[in-house]
């Protein structure tokens, strides 16, 4: 989706205090929808504070919804009125305030259901995927600098890595990995697959590593015509991904209109920020399986966003967008 961010991986300094022992209860919730007025520093704030592990209380922090001198969680609210919202149980620092939030003095955390964010802050916990492979002296993965370009300017800048189909093959990915990106590939004319063939050609242990990657529990995210690199890891069934049954955008504005279903899952929750729509050429029919599909093109049974999880994903995850 328009400003959906494939993965939102940060870390920011804390101070440690040591404070009064009465219990005090105040926090707030954090909008994620079109009223946010610093969309992308949500995510960067909400996953440093989630990647802290213990954490002295202070004068502000919400001793009432968690306990005192031990861990806490950032919530993000799954259901009702605040979906997608999520509840820092403290106030905002300073250094975040351009953050829209509404501050609260008791939260009722048993109304509604909730996920817990947990996060590691690893100097290599997210992959992109970056081919060996050059057309016209560039990548064929043309995407690839896009997503680097995300955590350049938003995120942190060294918690990424690039891994090509040779790294893979000969070492797998490394363990510290808990997202693998795997960015669109260029095309050659209509032929939306001879790229992605011609990388597992050249790598033969590519789609065994991808395989234990996923088997340890990690998470494949990828974009565009990169979904056909699940159909040939035998996560999605042969022909699976047809080009020639696909939807192509408006002409003039490059987007593709989408139903998103009713739905918990948090990739469903971009909506409320982006709208309801994509920016793509052209969007493959696809036979999901037993896939969680979260959006299609708008008024079709076209599949645009979907994820597979546990035994239909060797054990992990798979989004693809």
């Amino acid at each position: 989706m328009k400003k959906s961010v494939t993965v939102q991986i940060l870390f920011v300094i804390f101070t440690w205090c040591f404070l009064s022992l009465n219990a005090y209860s105040q926090g707030v919730v954090i909008p994620t929808g079109g009223d946010q007025g610093d969309f992308m520093r949500v995510y960067k704030f909400v996953l440093s504070k989630a990647s802290v592990d213990y954490r002295f209380t202070n004068a502000t922090m919400d001793t009432t919804l968690f306990p005192r001198w031990g861990e806490y969680s950032i919530y993000w609210v799954k259901s009702g009125p605040n979906k997608g919202s999520f509840v820092y149980p403290d106030r905002l620092p300073y250094y975040f305030s351009s953050i829209t939030s509404s501050p609260y003095s008791k939260y009722d955390w048993q109304s509604e259901d909730h996920y817990a964010i947990s996060f590691k802050a690893y100097s290599k916990a997210v992959a992109i995927f970056r081919s060996n492979i050059r057309s016209n002296r560039n990548s064929i993965s043309w995407e690839a600098v896009y997503f680097k370009n995300i955590f350049e300017s938003f995120l942190l800048n060294y918690i990424y890595y690039y891994t090509s189909e040779k790294d893979i093959d000969s070492t797998g990915i490394n363990w510290a990995t808990q997202l693998l990106i795997i960015p669109s590939f260029s095309v050659q004319g209509t032929d939306w697959r001879s790229n992605i063939d011609s990388v597992f050609a050249s790598s033969p242990r590519l789609k065994e590593n991808l395989i234990k990657f996923l088997s340890r529990g990690g998470t494949i995210y990828t974009e565009g015509n990169a979904v056909y690199m699940i159909e040939k890891l035998g996560l999605l069934s042969p022909g699976a991904v047809d080009y020639n049954r696909g939807f192509a955008s408006d002409p003039v504005t490059g987007s593709i209109a989408l139903d998103v279903a009713a739905s918990g899952n948090p990739l469903s929750f971009t909506q409320d920020a982006a709208g309801n729509t994509i920016y793509a050429t052209t969007v493959p029919q696809v036979n999901t399986g037993s896939a969680e599909v979260i959006a299609r093109v708008q008024g079709t049974d076209v599949p645009v966003v979907f994820v597979l999880k546990g035994a239909s994903a060797y054990n992990g995850r798979v989004i693809c967008n």
